[in-house]
């Protein structure tokens, strides 16, 4: 389920100023997280998605602590989606690297929920919070992006598509696509030959 760069930006910036009410913001953050799965390509689209709001809300200077009510919520969606990454984690990524990830979100709402005061007063622990959760979205996104190259080139063995041609030679670059998704998604298991 991969979607292109305009309706991505639009999800991360839900309304034309870029500004969303709180209430909305965690509604939409919990039910990303609630529906991620049950398959990889939804995994990685949803967490994608909620990494992107936590990134902006959760861990910017003006960020307002989370509440018991929503820290519950947000816990209670985290563990759905952490289920369901289990059971099928996202291309190119291990149930190891997965449940780690959702472990850092899981830490980025502890944070979250923390009195205002200490959150300000560890901009160190944001930082670092930040960056890591910037590396498990980008992992999500590069996820989405190959999965919508593998649904393309299984759209194109059913058509029967000629060869992409460049300056008049035919070129066809499938096999190389094919290793090259495999070698992200299964590294133990390429054989180039």
């Amino acid at each position: 389920m991969y979607i292109g760069k305009e309706e991505q930006d639009a999800i991360h910036s839900p309304s034309s100023n870029g500004a969303m009410g709180r209430d909305d913001m965690i509604g939409f953050l919990a039910h990303e997280l609630q529906h991620a799965g049950p398959d990889q390509d939804n995994i990685a689209f949803r967490l994608d998605n909620a990494l992107a709001l936590l990134e902006r809300n959760a861990l910017g200077r003006t960020a307002q602590q989370l509440n018991t009510d929503e820290y519950r919520v947000l816990s209670s969606a985290l563990s759905t989606a952490s289920a369901r990454a289990y059971a099928n984690p996202p291309a190119g990524l291990s149930n190891a690297q997965v449940m780690s990830g959702l472990l850092l979100v899981s830490q980025l709402l502890i944070f979250w929920a923390l009195p205002d005061e200490t959150r300000a007063a560890s901009s160190t622990m944001a930082g670092r919070l930040r960056d890591l959760a910037r590396v498990l979205r980008n992992h999500m996104h590069n996820a989405n992006l190959l999965n919508r190259v593998q649904e393309g080139l299984a759209a194109d063995m059913m058509t029967d598509a000629p060869p992409v041609k460049s300056r008049g030679l035919p070129v066809d670059s499938t096999a190389a696509m094919k290793l090259f998704i495999r070698s992200m998604t299964a590294p133990g298991h390429v054989d180039a030959a």
